[in-house]
């Protein structure tokens, strides 16, 4: 896994067991798994907040009782699966808090 940058700071989530993970690093991880894909880090622009996507993660994650490793597979599963068949945009945030992306990849998981 590859170190992103976010406001000129480096964070590697390696250096954090995954069932530490909280909501903000979700946040980064999808960032990172997004550079990864496409080139562009999403997070080095100073204007991007992480107080938005963190409290959707969190409450999608509450709905439906999803721990930290069970929820990085989900968006493993996304990034895997979902992504390279799709144009990447704004919107596709959406689908790692999606019940309807999560119901069918937990049929694949």
């Amino acid at each position: 896994m590859a170190t992103i940058t976010i406001k000129k700071k480096s964070y590697n989530l390696n250096d954090k067991p995954v069932e530490e993970w909280n909501n903000p690093d979700f946040v980064r991880y999808y960032a990172q798994r997004l550079q990864e894909l496409t080139g562009e880090n999403i997070l080095e622009d100073d204007s991007v907040s992480f107080a938005g996507p963190a409290s959707r993660i969190k409450k999608f994650r509450a709905k439906f009782n999803i721990n930290s490793r069970r929820y990085k597979e989900f968006v493993d599963y996304i990034f895997d699966n979902v992504f390279p068949n799709i144009e990447i945009d704004s919107n596709s945030f959406n689908m790692i808090i999606s019940e309807k992306m999560y119901n069918n990849a937990m049929k694949n998981l």
